[in-house]
């Protein structure tokens, strides 16, 4: 894997961090933290790095191919990716352990990094300009 990438995946996985740890601290002032509420998070934002991460791996490899074939490995990665989300979500739903809002939290983590990034930085170099 190409060493900005990685880079940035990095980048974007310390971001999850302080995301999650933002959002046990509103947690723990609205009381509505608990076991299954902090599991439900733990799950959600592994699955979601780990999906954000395989994502990348398979962007950068499609890259390489045709037309066609990136097209259809695209697709084929996004089911998986997919598939994998609506287990997790499925899981979540049936097992008292996990909270379901917790779950969702973390699986938004990666895109909520992204977007603020994005916020910030489009606001920096308007102020630059």
């Amino acid at each position: 894997m190409d060493i900005k990438l990685q880079q940035e995946i990095v980048n974007i996985n310390k971001g999850v961090f302080i995301y999650d740890v933002v959002i046990i601290i509103g947690l723990l002032l609205t009381s509505y933290f608990d076991k299954s509420m902090l599991l439900g998070l733990v799950l959600g934002t592994l699955v979601a790095l780990m999906n954000f991460t395989y994502l990348a791996k398979s962007i950068e490899k499609s890259i390489d191919m045709t037309a066609d074939r990136a097209k259809l490995y695209a697709t084929s990665q996004y089911m998986i990716r997919m598939i994998i989300i609506a287990v997790v979500m499925f899981v979540s739903v049936k097992s008292p352990k996990l909270n379901l809002i917790g779950v969702f939290l973390g699986l938004i983590g990666p895109k909520m990094v992204i977007l603020s990034r994005n916020l910030i930085f489009n606001k920096l170099r308007r102020k630059e300009s």
